[in-house]
């Protein structure tokens, strides 16, 4: 039998969640604002480019499985790869038609005995705050009169909700914390994980280069950071580049000089081809550095590193953090420490 999920009231008492809405994936990305649907087929390929490496791949994967299944069943190739290519469509169908309830299942029981804490306060913000339920039971609290304490008991599960606090705090999530559709957007190194967990894109109202520009430039990044990324990504290059240049020679075994130029020309043409996705690793690498600079500037400033429009003065009354009105994201005050300190630990994420 599956165990209940558990979530914590306002009065600190245990309570078990009895509706499927902190099971469906993963609920602390999921917040959704009332005018986006709520039932959105599933995005697979974000870009072209992911579609046709995962098209490649699975092709590859078809073609070396048909193979084995050949050997093992005794079978024509182009048999064995019908049988693959069945097999792999009746898999992806039921994958599409019972995903999110196993999915659901898996959550439910990896997440039993204890529920992450922005996962269960994004749960109750979502259901106080939006829908005016009880989070454990989903019953309407808005007839319901509070308790001299300030709690709203659930009149029909018995749990105690700050109604007036949760009201307060929004954190449900719009454009463009969350994309047009209502969906969530993937770790990349113009977005980052906001206090809650929420991967949210950084200065999204600018355009895609001049987001990477300012990620490159962040003033606010120490010096010694692009420094280190510096020597690091050379030194892997300059590695790479000498195994390369060795294993080129141990093949191609030059004995004269013609052979040692084309030789040469290989060589030329390897060490240009890694400095470029070593390159690309490296720019990926401080923009990843950057979040953390950029957020904490930006915050210190009031400004939401996310949509760049001035946060809410006061903190959030559930778990103190900045709050922005225009996009809904959440964010950790500036730390107090002294301008010289420079704390390198990221403020965003829980």
């Amino acid at each position: 039998m599956i165990r209940e999920l558990h979530i914590t009231d306002d009065r600190g008492v245990n309570r078990p969640v009895l509706t499927d809405d902190l099971l469906v994936g993963e609920p602390w990305n999921a917040a959704r604002c009332t005018e986006q649907p709520t039932r959105i087929a599933p995005a697979i390929y974000r870009t072209w480019t992911q579609g046709v490496i995962a098209g490649g791949y699975n092709c590859i994967a078809a073609l070396f499985l048909a193979n084995i299944l050949r050997g093992i069943l005794g079978v024509h190739y182009l048999v064995a790869l019908i049988l693959v290519v069945c097999t792999g469509g009746v898999l992806y169908a039921l994958h599409r038609r019972y995903g999110g309830r196993i999915h659901g299942v898996f959550w439910r029981r990896r997440l039993a005995r204890r529920t992450p804490t922005y996962a269960a306060r994004q749960h109750a913000r979502l259901s106080i705050a939006r829908d005016g339920v009880c989070a454990c039971c989903a019953y309407s609290l808005s007839d319901t009169p509070p308790d001299p304490d300030g709690c709203t008991p659930c009149p029909e599960c018995g749990a105690a909700w700050r109604v007036h606090l949760w009201s307060n705090d929004a954190g449900i999530y719009r454009p463009p914390a969350v994309t047009s559709t209502g969906q969530g957007h993937d770790r990349s190194r113009i977005t980052a994980s906001d206090a809650r967990g929420v991967i949210v894109p950084l200065l999204a109202r600018r355009k895609d280069i001049d987001r990477q520009e300012a990620m490159r430039l962040c003033p606010s990044r120490p010096a010694r950071i692009r420094q280190r990324l510096s020597l690091l990504s050379w030194a892997i290059h300059l590695s790479l580049t000498a195994a390369v240049a060795w294993l080129i020679i141990t093949l191609a075994q030059p004995e004269h000089l013609l052979a040692w130029s084309g030789t040469a020309i290989m060589i030329a043409l390897a060490a240009i081809m890694l400095a470029v996705l070593v390159g690309i690793t490296y720019s990926h690498n401080l923009a990843f550095a950057s979040h953390p600079h950029l957020i904490r500037a930006m915050v210190a400033e009031g400004t939401c590193p996310c949509c760049e429009t001035p946060l809410r003065p006061t903190p959030s009354p559930i778990d103190g953090c900045r709050l922005c009105d225009t996009c809904g994201s959440a964010w950790n005050p500036p730390p107090t420490d002294a301008p010289g300190n420079d704390p390198e630990v990221s403020p965003a994420g829980p």
